[in-house]
């Protein structure tokens, strides 16, 4: 691969930028690489030995002593403006048969980026800080950076725009990742963290232990820019008579810092240094005592995990971005204002064997090779993702966008719409739901599920669905260029508004999907009634504004016929994907109770019809797995009966393996609903073994053979108690019907369908 690391600095430089992209370039060059890095400088920035010459009057190019990878400079004088434009036509003539372009910086090289509009390399943005942000804490804005988020606009709408232009954005934390997604609507995205490694060791593997000195020993090495929090440190260390500082590095407040410790702290008391690097920088650690890092935010600290290898204690300041791995051996507390650093010291001084011994214990090892493997395989999907793109072979790398009025993930439900979305996931590149809030949600928005679906909650209630979803779809639409897109509803319900809104505003193919019609074939409720008729008047002309309208079962395909959808633009594609790897019967499970129920506890769902058979058999036990707006009263109605030792409810269970032991903790599944879209509970019942006793709801007409491998009931009480009782008292025809039902497995399985669910979309 050609790859070019664009960075806004590169040794001499310090800082973690600097660090990162010169480790990076060694090991991708190693690995085979043809690596370019350009960086902005000046030529006295460069060592004398290297070897320098002009590309006309934009760069300065060369080779580092000992390295074989080309950095290209570019000066820095000027202002921003000319340096956006040089760096700008420097990518343009070093970049132009580049595979990939890797930017460590969203401003400095984001904006010469989006200035070019270069089409041909794959562009990714590696995300350790925010420029504006660190801007803002220069001229002493003391805003964390979630808080500062919270409060900013303009600088947010600039980032979204740099943003949609790259193909991939890589976060050094989940941290950080958490907190764009909430804010911005991101392209593909993962987490790469940075590299951990050993480095002072003493002959028997063991880091060097630290003994603290007289006066202590106090290092704080990095950039001295607002974000790192030096002034609240120095005056913290005003009154702390028995602590000796010292400040390596550079940067803008640096003659600031200087006066301040003038004023606060006496000369033997503080020593600035210059910026240091290699065994430089590890002598540096060995003689001193502690690593205190107090910035308002610290993203992915770097030098806190150097000083750990190294093993020195660091203090960090507790908003940080490492994870819990790699903040291992170091300490985390408040350090915002002077007060809380001072605690905080006092603390690590008065503890501070402890605090060495648990700093000294050698740390797994993470190395610049590991980070470099990981960064080589983001590249390689990219371009195979390119490839497919180009190819559109069996339809791959397409986009979709879907309009959803499930919340269950949300939740943190692993029902049926998780798992058919991480099996939909293998065939797009990018899947963008959007659906309703949910007040309980555990998943924010952006949250990337199975590395290609996106979620996108509206942030207000139902009234304002149609239009988060003519906004949001509209902005996904123009930043991913979405092939096609499925929505999950019709006029008047608000999803189906919504739709036709986004799709006045923005041309893209789209497929209509119809489950079920509402009220239909019965109505369970007066609002089942309007909506059933409200379904009648749209449903002809809304469906003839889509390419394609996808039902799941012959009988919904016969109904939408009969109102007046045209019959060539319906397929029926099944929705009710059965995984034989999770559907397994198991013998050895107890038969607890006699029936089980599972599904939403709504009023469609005809669990009283349930409830008042099981007054009539005696002695016979249920199991009501699921949750909704009708449990209450179904609780209730079960006490008024006498029934509670016999009727159990669990709620919604936490994935599919749980709910498919529970459902062979029984002998009969029922299901006596008045109308249904599926239902997929009742199929994935029969594929375990279970006899199936339901109305002839949803698909049921279309895979049950009435006494073979189900039972049908009319949907009375009096009917189903028959049916149950009949059934109950007689093992061989449970033992019969339930051999015949596994047989639904063939017919349904998960990987097929949703394949051809995919082909479907994607030749709508």
């Amino acid at each position: 691969m050609r790859i070019i690391l664009a960075t806004g600095i590169y040794p001499p430089d310090i800082g973690g930028p600097a660090t990162y992209v010169r480790n990076l370039a060694k090991e991708l060059f190693r690995m085979g690489n043809a690596v370019s890095v350009i960086t902005y400088g000046a030529i006295s920035d460069n060592p004398p030995s290297l070897k320098l010459w002009r590309a006309g009057r934009v760069a300065i190019s060369g080779f580092m002593p000992g390295e074989g990878w080309q950095v290209v400079v570019i000066p820095r004088n000027g202002g921003p403006i000319l340096r956006w434009f040089r760096y700008a036509r420097a990518l343009k003539h070093y970049a132009k048969d580049a595979d990939v372009i890797e930017a460590f910086s969203s401003v400095s090289v984001g904006i010469p980026l989006w200035i070019l509009r270069l089409k041909k390399p794959k562009k990714v943005l590696r995300l350790g800080g925010d420029f504006f942000w660190e801007r803002y804490t220069d001229r002493g804005g003391m805003k964390r950076l979630r808080d500062w988020y919270a409060s900013r606009t303009w600088s947010r709408w600039l980032t979204q725009k740099i943003l949609g232009f790259f193909d991939h954005v890589v976060f050094s934390t989940r941290f950080q990742e958490e907190l764009y997604e909430a804010k911005f609507i991101l392209p593909a995205h993962s987490v790469i963290e940075n590299a951990l490694y050993h480095s002072l060791r003493s002959d028997t593997g063991q880091a060097f232990p630290h003994r603290a000195h007289s006066p202590f020993r106090l290092l704080f090495l990095g950039r001295f820019v607002g974000f790192k929090n030096l002034p609240a440190l120095l005056e913290a260390l005003h009154e702390m008579h028995d602590v000796e500082i010292t400040l390596v590095g550079s940067g803008p407040m640096e003659p600031k810092l200087r006066t301040l410790a003038s004023r606060w702290l006496a000369r033997d008391h503080i020593a600035f240094l210059p910026p240091v690097s290699g065994a430089d920088k590890q002598h540096v650690f060995a003689r001193h005592d502690l690593l205190i890092l107090p910035s308002l935010t610290e993203l992915s600290p770097n030098v806190a995990l150097e000083a750990r290898a190294a093993g020195l204690p660091v203090l960090l300041s507790e908003e940080t971005g490492l994870s819990e791995t790699l903040r291992c051996g170091m300490v985390v507390r408040p350090l915002r204002i002077p007060c809380e650093i001072t605690k905080a010291l006092q603390d690590v001084i008065t503890h501070y064997d402890d605090v060495a011994r648990s700093a000294a214990v050698p740390v797994a090892i993470r190395g610049w090779e590991k980070v470099a493997e990981e960064h080589s395989r983001l590249f390689e999907r990219l371009l195979v993702s390119a490839a497919g793109q180009k190819t559109r072979s069996h339809g791959g790398g397409k986009r979709l966008l879907m309009i959803s009025g499930d919340r269950s993930i949300l939740s943190g439900k692993k029902g049926a719409f998780w798992y058919t979305l991480e099996e939909l996931s293998k065939h797009f590149e990018r899947i963008d739901v959007i659906c309703p809030r949910n007040q309980e949600s555990r998943i924010k928005n952006q949250e990337c599920l199975f590395g290609k679906v996106h979620f996108h909650p509206s942030p207000r209630r139902l009234w304002y669905q149609p239009l988060w979803i003519k906004k949001c779809g509209g902005k996904l639409v123009k930043g991913f260029g979405h092939e096609v897109m499925t929505v999950h509803d019709y006029p008047p319900f608000y999803n189906g508004i919504g739709a036709r809104m986004l799709l006045k505003s923005k041309k893209i193919r789209s497929v209509l999907e119809i489950h079920h019609i509402v009220g239909w074939p019965k109505a369970a409720s007066l609002s089942e009634k309007i909506g059933y008729w409200f379904s009648i008047l749209f449903l002809k002309s809304h469906s003839a504004k889509f390419d394609g309208v996808r039902t799941v079962s012959q009988s919904v395909a016969d109904t939408l016929t009969e109102i007046g959808v045209e019959k060539g633009n319906v397929r029926i594609v099944p929705s009710f994907y059965l995984d034989s790897s999770v559907l397994k019967p198991d013998s050895s499970i107890p038969k607890k109770y006699d029936l089980v129920f599972c599904g939403r506890i709504v009023k469609n769902k005809g669990l009283p019809v349930l409830i008042e058979a099981l007054k009539t058999l005696p002695e016979k036990k249920l199991l009501v797995i699921g949750d909704g707006p009708e449990r209450e009263r179904c609780e209730q109605s079960v006490s008024d009966s006498g029934l509670r030792d016999r009727v159990e409810f669990v709620g919604w269970l936490p994935d599919q393996t749980s709910v498919v032991i529970a459902l062979q903790s029984a002998r009969i599944f029922v299901l006596p609903s008045l109308s249904e879209g599926g239902p997929r509970i009742a199929l994935e019942a029969m594929a375990l073994g279970l006899p199936v006793i339901a109305t002839r709801a949803g698909v049921l007409p279309d895979v049950i053979q009435d006494g073979m491998n189900g039972i049908f009931f009319d949907g009375t009480p009096e009917d189903l108690e028959r049916k149950i009782e009949s059934l109950l008292s007689n093992e061989e025809k449970i033992r019969s019907i339930g051999v015949k039902a596994k047989e639904i497995v063939g017919r349904f399985e998960k990987k097929q369908l949703v394949k051809d669910y995919a082909e479907f979309l994607k030749s709508s």
